[in-house]
């Protein structure tokens, strides 16, 4: 079964995509993270939509070393039906993702044709992901990017649902621009990532 992506539906911004999926689909994709999800109310009927912003889709792919945009998207889907909590203290799960991608960043060190998205830990996800995203992920329900090909006990039944991305093909430059501009916020001013 295959989702598709479409521009916004009820949103005029252009950069807005939405997803549209039946009730039982979503189930079906939540249950590649929790093969024991069942609905609340048991009800599988009626539509699922999800808008997103293309600036969403760069930010996240840094925030939780995602760089599979499919698999992002199911993310997202994932924490918008089952939540997350915050630490006791009041921390969220994404205050240690920031602090973990700036800590990367300004530990870098930036030579000729490097650029902060080659260090980003998005980018650097196969040589492993800091601890600080590692600990988002799981707060969020999400497993673990250190393991590096997770079997189904770790992640879960394998879903058969699938995401059409074409639609985004168009927006591939302004998600690099956005990303880059994610990232950039953590560099000093100056832009110089070596201080």
């Amino acid at each position: 079964m295959q989702l598709s992506i479409e521009h916004g539906l009820t949103n005029t911004d252009p950069d807005v995509v939405c997803l549209t999926a039946t009730m039982s689909e979503v189930v079906e994709i939540i249950r590649e993270y929790d093969p024991d999800y069942e609905l609340a109310y048991g009800c599988t009927d009626g539509q699922y939509i999800h808008q997103f912003s293309v600036d969403a889709l760069a930010t996240w792919s840094e925030i939780l070393a995602e760089s599979d945009t499919e698999q992002l998207i199911k993310d997202f889907i994932y924490i918008a039906v089952k939540g997350y909590q915050n630490e006791p203290d009041g921390t969220s799960p994404f205050a240690y993702a920031y602090e973990a991608i700036g800590d990367s960043l300004r530990s870098a060190k930036l030579s000729d044709g490097v650029s902060l998205m080659d260090l980003s830990p998005m980018s650097q996800a196969a040589s492993g992901v800091p601890s600080g995203i590692s600990k988002c992920r799981s707060m969020l329900g999400l497993p673990d990017k250190s393991i590096q090909t997770m079997s189904s006990e770790v992640r879960g039944s394998a879903s058969s649902i699938s995401i059409d991305l074409s639609a985004l093909s168009s927006y591939e430059d302004k998600i690099n621009e956005y990303r880059a501009n994610f990232l950039s916020a953590f560099v000093p001013s100056g832009g110089d990532v070596n201080g």
